[in-house]
């Protein structure tokens, strides 16, 4: 998309944003079952069955607790997210909360749509890592209920069949990829099928990479026309470790969707998979065997290799609501003691408040809180992504090169650099 084109589009709905607000519509709010019943709507395209449950759940105790308060969720496909807020938002049927990044959308903060939260109680209470990931331009924007990793979620039981430990740095790794390789076995999954996938697995390198040699701001230097990712010495770091983790595919992971991935890995096909920690309830749900995970090994210096952090689960409250009260109650509620056991319980992720009990928790939940007791983290907030139609052309130009089975990693910051060029004529 051109870069006059986007603008004119988030125009469209600062303007729409206007109208909304003028007339004092009623949208998005519905009345309940009973008179005096009021309802807000709450949009998210959480995918993992584990997590629709635990939210349904907490909806249900929140509803006991709240007479008069009802909550209705809907669910909308991932890959069509922007395009699905602002045709609510222009067409004035914007729910009152919505799911995602406020910093993969800044076109909607600066049109005024998403409900600047600073001040807010609630905040208070949220680790501060994933806290940070919610601001723009220093204001906070969303509320994180858990907190996510990227990491490499391995299969125990097809390592301790092989004598194999967990590698601690990048021969290691390299070693094992071989090591499954010659046994006819492809060491990693991909569900190449979702267009986040090769994202997901070149933010986990990246981000951890950012940690010890710095440059977080590459992606939005790239964006701001301040500077190529080529000849930049980390983008390709990053690139050349992403391009080895790829390289490791077959034919039938271009058409692999995440949940058929999740199957398969729980099935115990592939010993490895890239990914968020959104898919660990779902696998260990579907297989007898044990799982963990490992910070990806990206330097052969076992102290570099840092596990990313990041914003996952996070809800925007819409600047059109006309339920400010019941929905802050909602948000509230997320955050306390009783939802985050929910949480962690229901997904096996790691709540993102600050008082959340882990010392019955699941061994992943507590893993990762080990990994942060022990400061060995790379937070996402730290290395910004690109937005909006940057971010879709950095996607598009990663599945180009998967689905064209190129091998240079020179070549991906190129390709790359070219298409952000074009988002910016």
């Amino acid at each position: 998309m051109k870069k006059r084109k986007l603008a004119a589009v988030f125009l469209a709905l600062a303007l729409a944003f206007g109208c909304l607000a003028g007339c004092a519509q009623e949208q998005p709010g519905e009345q309940g079952d009973a008179e005096d019943d009021v309802t807000i709507t709450v949009m998210h395209y959480m995918g993992e069955q584990s997590k629709r449950e635990t939210l349904d759940a907490i909806v249900e105790a929140f509803e006991a607790a709240n007479p008069g308060i009802k909550v209705k969720l809907e669910q909308i496909d991932s890959s069509e997210v922007y395009q699905t807020y602002q045709t609510r938002f222009t067409t004035g049927d914007a729910p009152d909360i919505l799911f995602g990044s406020p910093r993969e959308m800044v076109e909607f903060v600066e049109a005024g749509l998403f409900m600047d939260l600073t001040g807010a109680e609630f905040l208070d209470d949220i680790v501060d890592e994933v806290l940070e990931e919610t601001t723009v331009d220093g204001k906070y924007y969303a509320v994180p209920i858990d907190v996510q990793i990227k990491a490499v979620f391995y299969n125990k039981t097809m390592f301790a069949e092989r004598g194999l430990s967990v590698p601690t740095t990048l021969d290691e790794f390299k070693a094992i990829l071989a090591s499954f390789d010659s046994e006819g076995i492809t060491p990693l999954i991909h569900d190449y099928a979702f267009s986040w996938a090769p994202y997901h697995e070149l933010d986990a390198i990246l981000t951890s990479i950012c940690a010890t040699r710095g440059g977080g701001t590459l992606l939005q230097d790239s964006q701001n026309g301040v500077a190529a990712l080529t000849g930049n010495d980390i983008a390709l770091e990053a690139a050349t470790v992403w391009n080895l983790v790829a390289s490791y595919k077959e034919d039938q992971d271009l058409t692999m969707d995440q949940p058929t991935a999740v199957e398969r890995f729980a099935g115990g096909e592939r010993p490895m998979f890239i990914n968020g920690g959104w898919i660990y309830a779902d696998v260990v749900a579907a297989s007898d065997d044990e799982f963990g995970f490992f910070a990806i090994p990206w330097s052969n210096t076992p102290d570099e290799n840092k596990l990313e952090v990041a914003l996952d689960d996070a809800f925007i409250v819409s600047n059109t609501t006309q339920h400010k009260d019941e929905v802050f109650a909602f948000l509230s509620y997320m955050m306390s003691d009783e939802a985050a056991q929910m949480w962690m319980t229901g997904t096996k992720l790691m709540s993102s408040s600050k008082n959340a009990n882990a010392e019955n928790a699941d061994p992943y939940v507590q893993a990762i809180k080990a990994y942060i007791d022990a400061g060995n983290i790379a937070p996402k907030a730290n290395v910004p992504d690109y937005t909006a139609a940057y971010s879709d052309a950095q996607i598009s130009v990663m599945q180009s090169y998967i689905v064209q089975d190129l091998n240079d990693p020179a070549l991906l910051l190129k390709m790359l650099d070219d298409e952000i060029a074009l988002c910016n004529r």
